[in-house]
């Protein structure tokens, strides 16, 4: 989790001021709404490709030798070298 902290001028104050106002917010909590929406908006948009039948069965395989404890999972990708 990310933790941010802005200066907004007047202005801008006062224009969410008077939008977060309208939800019954105060501006952090409408900030944080603004946030959220473009975020919803942003993945929304992320296209979802669908997998082969062949690489679908091979993750599924693969899942399920890492839940049996067959796989170790690494985000070094020095360990994969030794």
């Amino acid at each position: 989790m990310t933790k941010l902290q802005i200066t907004l001028t007047n202005p801008e104050t006062q224009a969410l001021s008077y939008l977060a106002s309208r939800f019954g917010y105060d501006i952090t909590r409408y900030v944080k709404y603004l946030i959220s929406r473009t975020t919803e908006d942003v993945v929304s948009q992320i296209p979802t490709i669908p997998m082969s039948p062949k690489a679908e069965k091979l993750a599924l395989k693969t899942l399920k030798e890492y839940e049996k404890g067959k796989l170790s999972w690494t985000d070094n990708i020095e360990d994969l070298l030794k």
